[in-house]
């Protein structure tokens, strides 16, 4: 099972593993599904951060000068979860 594609590329599976391994291939467009079952999602989500050992990464704080740095970070997968840019005070 491959839930997101956040760390990598999408991983590729050959045509014949599916076939000759009788595997299934699903995919769900999570986007369009949350949207239009809001609640359900909401539910689901909550149900999820519950689970022990999954814990979301807060997110980074930086100074708004350090834009450039954080997109090149984000680029090259040095952070998880999100960069939040603030003003100097």
């Amino acid at each position: 099972m491959v839930v997101g594609f956040a760390g990598g590329g999408i991983p590729r599976l050959p045509a014949n593993q599916v076939l000759l391994r009788n595997r299934a291939v699903v995919g769900v467009d999570w986007g369009a599904w949350s949207m239009s079952h809001a609640a359900a999602n909401r539910l689901m989500l909550q149900e999820l951060l519950t689970m022990p050992g999954i814990d979301p990464a807060p997110p980074r704080a930086r100074p708004l000068e350090e834009a450039g740095r954080a997109m090149d970070d984000l680029i090259n997968r040095r952070v998880t979860g999100k960069i939040v840019l603030v003003p100097a005070s």
